[in-house]
């Protein structure tokens, strides 16, 4: 037995038929239906391709999200001292 097999999820397997149904399988087809292999092969590059690039985008919303979370713990701390300033200050030390 070879050991150079690798385990692909089947949510992955899935995601990859459903790209080549979707984008490629009309193409597919040529007369007396045969299906050439590199063009299915080329297909599953392509639908590989798309999935890394949705992939990327997904990590980058992420990390998008992430940093709005620190923003906006970080203004909310800075809004915190700037009110309780104001309140020791301005108001006669109310809240010291």
């Amino acid at each position: 037995m070879s050991s150079d097999i690798t385990t692909i999820s089947s949510q992955r397997i899935l995601q990859i038929c459903n790209d080549i149904i979707e984008l490629k399988l009309p193409q597919l087809y040529a007369k007396n239906n045969f299906i050439d292999e590199s063009d299915v092969n080329s297909a599953i590059d392509k639908a590989e391709k798309n999935m890394e690039e949705k992939s990327a985008l997904k990590n980058i919303e992420n990390i998008g999200s992430v940093a709005g979370v620190m923003g906006a713990q970080r203004n909310i701390h800075q809004a915190y001292d700037e009110n309780k300033n104001y309140m020791n200050g301005a108001r006669g030390g109310a809240f010291s």
